[in-house]
């Protein structure tokens, strides 16, 4: 009996063919520290607690948002900018990588951070995110990483600070800025949505999915015997900001943790990605895999996969 796990992805209008890989692959979950970014411990400014459109793709269903016009960003931001202070424990000291799940992909308002008494470190609205998932129109939330730190133990201050922004003129520009988490891990951080390091992201759909395996009929050597593999399938993002960065080199399957491919999920094949898993709409690098089944006397006979 032989097993072969179809992995297959659309790159450049070609169909690839990838060697197997794992079914599965263990999620482990190393210290971490998880911050709600719409409970901070205080504020120079107003933080809304939001939760709107596709609000289940959101850790709580909800992020803290300060979204303010041209005329109350005059009136109501300090001088020298708002401060978002987090307050949270450290239980062990050690290098940590810092994450923000942060909305407005591009429009927002450039923001600093630092953690305790450390230097502000700057972060554009151009700066690359990953994981980005369609909240509402217009409206788009993801992960960013802004750095690794070094913490020691006991109580620790991180804080974001939102600019009062001014055109050439001299003119108050509107303050836009939401975060829905933060995250500080012990290990490498693999960005999945709004769930929270080791824990289960899988539904029911997903489970099936991951056992589902076509079955090729039994073979006649007068005869070409030929099997839809429409049903459910697994589908997994391997974003642009994954090594190697240039879109115009072929995929690879990852052979390092630094891209664990940890996410697979359930998706209809054949069907509009778009339409059947609207989360995964601004995926622009995907991998989908099934399991086929040819049974036995198959050792001598070629197969065609048609796309």
């Amino acid at each position: 009996m032989m097993t072969c796990l179809v992995a297959a992805i659309a790159l450049n209008g070609k169909a690839l063919t990838a060697p197997a890989i794992p079914r599965s692959i263990p999620q482990t979950a190393p210290g971490f520290i998880w911050i709600e970014g719409e409970a901070p411990t205080s504020s120079t400014i107003p933080v809304e607690k939001v939760g709107f459109g596709a609000k289940q793709l959101l850790s709580g269903q909800a992020w803290g948002q300060v979204n303010l016009d041209e005329a109350s960003s005059a009136k109501e931001l300090p001088d020298d900018g708002a401060v978002i202070r987090y307050e949270f424990d450290n239980p062990t000291a050690g290098r940590r990588e810092l994450w923000n799940r942060i909305a407005y992909e591009f429009v927002r308002t450039p923001f600093a951070w630092r953690i305790g008494n450390g230097t502000w470190k700057e972060v554009s609205p151009q700066q690359l995110t990953t994981d980005l998932q369609p909240i509402a129109e217009w409206t788009e939330i993801a992960w960013l990483k802004l750095g690794n730190v070094d913490l020691p133990a006991g109580k620790q201050t991180l804080e974001i600070r939102i600019p009062k922004q001014k055109n050439a003129k001299g003119e108050v520009q509107r303050t836009l800025y939401a975060s829905d988490a933060l995250v500080l891990t012990e290990g490498a951080f693999a960005p999945n949505g709004r769930f929270r390091p080791g824990e289960d992201w899988r539904t029911d759909a997903d489970h099936a999915a991951a056992k589902h395996e076509f079955a090729l009929p039994s073979f006649d050597s007068a005869k070409r015997s030929t099997l839809s593999l429409a049903g459910n399938w697994e589908i997994a993002r391997d974003d642009e900001q994954a090594p190697p960065f240039d879109i115009a080199i072929p995929m690879e399957l990852p052979k390092s943790p630094a891209r664990p491919l940890d996410f697979w999920t359930a998706i209809p094949v054949p069907g509009d990605r778009n339409v059947s898993r609207p989360d995964l709409m601004f995926a622009h690098r995907i991998w989908y895999r099934t399991r086929v089944n040819f049974g036995s006397g198959a050792g001598r006979q070629s197969f065609l996969l048609k796309f």
